[in-house]
């Protein structure tokens, strides 16, 4: 929906934590599925039956408040009620760093094209928050990324990279939800 609503069909929606167009990106990966029935039970296990109220902040650009407005109508059928906030970007980042904010969006990208190298940007635990912005600290996700990272054999290494975005996708910070 994000792809159609927001970026005019631009783009698809994302398939792995890293973007497909990285060297090592797996399209074996399994994404969290949108279930608003089953994020309604969760939030009921959770001590939430009436649903939750949060706030997503994104940058003042449009694409972002568009993306934000979206996210919110999906996150309702869920029964999170999501205030949107726009704030300039430098402020955002200044209230990232600070860890003062629920959700927010983002866009990240990958300079040198492997997905080993954007694992290790986003997910390494002793990156600066200028990389790591979720502050993600995993040792399990550290070994996965050196282990991948080290690997001289092509084939082993994209099924460890493989087996890194998996276990991002199953553990990390954040929600991945387009790719452009």
């Amino acid at each position: 929906d994000l792809v159609n609503m927001v970026y005019n069909g631009q783009g698809t929606a994302a398939t792995s934590v890293v973007t497909a167009s990285l060297y090592g990106y797996s399209d074996q990966v399994k994404l969290l599925e949108y279930n608003p029935e089953k994020a309604k039970e969760l939030l009921a296990q959770a001590g939430y039956p009436d649903g939750l109220n949060t706030t997503i902040w994104c940058r003042d650009q449009q694409l972002f408040m568009d993306a934000a407005e979206a996210l919110a109508n999906q996150l309702e059928a869920g029964g999170i009620h999501a205030e949107i906030k726009v704030i300039e970007w430098a402020s955002l980042l200044t209230s990232l760093e600070n860890k003062e904010l629920d959700l927010y969006l983002l866009s990240l990208g990958v300079a040198t094209g492997d997905a080993g190298d954007g694992l290790y940007r986003y997910f390494w635990s002793e990156n600066p928050f200028s990389s790591n912005t979720a502050f993600f600290k995993d040792a399990t996700m550290d070994q996965m990324i050196t282990a991948a990272n080290q690997e001289v054999d092509t084939e082993k290494r994209k099924q460890l990279l493989k087996e890194a975005q998996q276990y991002a996708a199953d553990n990390g910070p954040w929600v991945t939800l387009v790719d452009l």
